[in-house]
């Protein structure tokens, strides 16, 4: 055989070869571009829900007494609506694949629960008067995920009262 013949017969393996390491190099930076767009998304989450008028609104929301026979004041009024749109926008990241439903619910399953609880007849009545019928729905949905990842998490703990909500 000669060079020639062997250079020949080489030539599509080293072809092969090197469409093989592209594609690898290809998919370990597509593989790191999801990292980055992952830790970018819980960075976001984190500073969103711990955000100082996050905090305060939260809490306005969860000490409220309100009721669908009672009227707001314009200061809860804002509050509740911006704790739904917070809610609301990390739910869409979490169904969306952007944030691990898992990590959402380690941390947050809780506070969606107790949140929702507050917030749902408000969500239903802006539901019915703005005909808005899927205002809060992401919101919605993780919330009764939660309460069911709650009650298969934390059911022992729930029994004897330790945790709440």
């Amino acid at each position: 055989m000669s060079l020639l013949q062997l250079a020949g017969a080489i030539a599509p393996i080293i072809s092969s070869l090197i469409v093989m390491i592209s594609v690898g190099i290809a998919t370990l930076q597509f593989r790191l571009a999801n990292r980055a767009r992952l830790a970018e998304a819980l960075n976001k989450m984190f500073q969103e829900f711990h955000s100082p008028q996050a905090c305060s609104d939260r809490d306005t929301v969860l000490e409220s007494t309100a009721n669908a026979s009672t009227s707001l004041s314009t200061e809860e009024r804002k509050a509740f609506g911006s704790v739904i749109e917070l809610h609301e926008r990390v739910a869409l990241l979490a169904r969306r694949g952007l944030v691990p439903i898992g990590i959402l619910l380690d941390m947050y399953s809780g506070l969606y629960v107790r949140s929702w609880d507050k917030l749902e007849w408000y969500v239903g009545d802006f539901r019915v008067t703005t005909d808005l019928v899927n205002y809060g729905e992401n919101f919605e949905h993780v919330a009764g995920v939660a309460r069911e990842y709650r009650r298969q998490n934390f059911k022992a703990a729930e029994q004897s009262n330790d945790l709440k909500g």
